[in-house]
């Protein structure tokens, strides 16, 4: 408890210090190293309707992984996705839900960084958490 504590008090510094106030808002939401949750990125964003997979599915699999597992979900969609991350935010599971929409990539790297897994469209979101060394399911829906 002692541990977190610090480790948030030094998090929400450092945002200060960066005015990162997305950070911060996360941070103070209490979101970040709760090891009593998976944390599971999702990324519901792609370039076109075609090579998306369906927000409905999305919502299905985050019931079902959260009747097995306790978790919280990552929206990684930006401000073109506001339906989407609406739709998520306003289902069963949208409680344990925190999104990306009004955060800079730069704002969201330590929130990927803490996830336990990315699930998601083949989009730039997948190839971050690749490249943060997170477990990684890519969907590839309409791709050339």
């Amino acid at each position: 408890m002692l541990q977190k504590m610090i480790i948030n008090l030094a998090i929400k510094a450092i945002a200060k210090q960066f005015k990162l106030e997305k950070v911060l808002d996360y941070v103070e939401n209490d979101n970040i190293l709760d090891k009593n949750f998976k944390h599971l990125c999702l990324g519901v964003s792609a370039s076109g309707p075609t090579k998306r997979w369906d927000i409905n599915n999305y919502i299905k699999l985050a019931e079902k992984i959260n009747d097995k597992i306790k978790c919280k979900f990552y929206i990684a969609g930006g401000k073109n996705d506001i339906d989407l991350i609406n739709k998520f935010k306003n289902s069963n599971v949208g409680k344990n839900s925190f999104s990306f929409e009004k955060m800079t990539i730069k704002e969201s790297l330590q929130i990927i960084s803490d996830c336990d897994l990315y699930i998601g469209n083949d989009t730039g979101w997948a190839h971050i958490s690749v490249a943060l060394k997170i477990k990684a399911l890519t969907i590839f829906c309409d791709s050339p």
